[in-house]
């Protein structure tokens, strides 16, 4: 699939639309990307952080795959489902990857010392992309996911990204923390 802002769309296109790649462009400030949420959103997001710093966590970035894969199968189960030893072991690969210009993170939100959610995100000079996501059920009641997502959003506005990718899906919470679509385009070039 290629995004509709890529060369080879361009260059190729038009195509047939297929999914969605939700995106952020970042402001300079964490205040102007509050600003910028639909009022509901914006609202529920302030309430969901107010709730969370009552329970207590910590963010913290730590390279425990298997943490991460822990908490990806408890979230869903489709995503138990998918990740399958082997597919275990290609995140793991995917993870260790070395591309020029990109670096891998993992990064997790404790409660009360316990692992409640986690994401892998790829990052650039300007961009941040949300490859993958799980979180534990037990701490649902927080939005530790959502909440998760919205200070990694939040680190990216610090450190100067212009944009946090969400990657393909229409997920609900990605447009709850401001995502606008890109489309996605399938394209077959023929001799």
């Amino acid at each position: 699939m290629l995004r509709e802002d890529s060369g080879t769309y361009r260059r190729f296109g038009p195509g047939k639309p297929q999914e969605v790649s939700p995106y952020l462009d970042l402001p300079h400030t964490g205040g102007e990307y509050m600003a910028g949420l639909e009022r509901k959103d914006r609202k529920e997001l302030k309430r969901k952080f107010l709730r969370l710093a009552e329970a207590g966590y910590e963010l913290v970035e730590e390279d425990n795959l298997a943490e991460f894969v822990r908490l990806h199968r408890l979230s869903d189960p489709k995503k138990d489902k998918f990740m399958s030893e082997p597919m275990a072991a290609f995140f793991k690969d995917v993870f260790q990857a070395k591309v020029p210009g990109w670096q891998q993170q993992l990064s997790f939100l404790k409660i009360n010392a316990k692992y409640a959610a986690g994401i892998i995100t790829f990052t650039s000079a300007d961009e941040v992309w949300l490859y993958n996501s799980g979180y534990d059920p037990q701490f649902s009641y927080l939005s530790v996911g959502l909440l998760l997502v919205a200070l990694d959003i939040k680190r990216a506005i610090e450190q100067g990204k212009k944009k946090y990718d969400f990657l393909r899906g229409a997920e609900r919470y990605k447009y709850e923390l401001g995502g606008r679509d890109l489309q996605l385009y399938k394209i077959e070039i023929t001799q």
